[in-house]
């Protein structure tokens, strides 16, 4: 769905403004809870990647990731922004996406 670029996969677990790596273990009753109640919009913001909670005017996260490096398809959704539902789903993208 998502082209995908050169580089390491980085995943984010981003839970009450808290940004984690993947690999550290969080409880499964906090990530439902988390993954059932925020939306995320996956984002150009100044030419980069750029995770944003709903309604929120600043990014909750910033990636060095600039748009030029995607597809011209995938630089689109970007900019148009693409909405998900949850964390594990933003995980997934993130993912997708190989952001560094």
């Amino acid at each position: 769905m998502y082209a995908r670029i050169a580089g390491a996969v980085l995943s984010l677990i981003l839970v009450g403004g808290v940004v984690m790596s993947a690999s550290q273990e969080i409880s499964a009753e906090a990530l439902a809870v988390a993954d059932s109640t925020q939306y995320y919009i996956i984002r150009e913001y100044n030419g980069r990647v750029a995770v944003f909670r709903e309604g929120e005017a600043e990014p909750h996260t910033l990636f060095d990731v600039s748009i030029e490096q995607f597809t011209d398809a995938d630089a689109e959704l970007l900019r148009k922004g693409i909405r998900v539902n949850g964390v594990r789903d933003l995980i997934g993208i993130i993912e997708d996406l190989e952001l560094e």
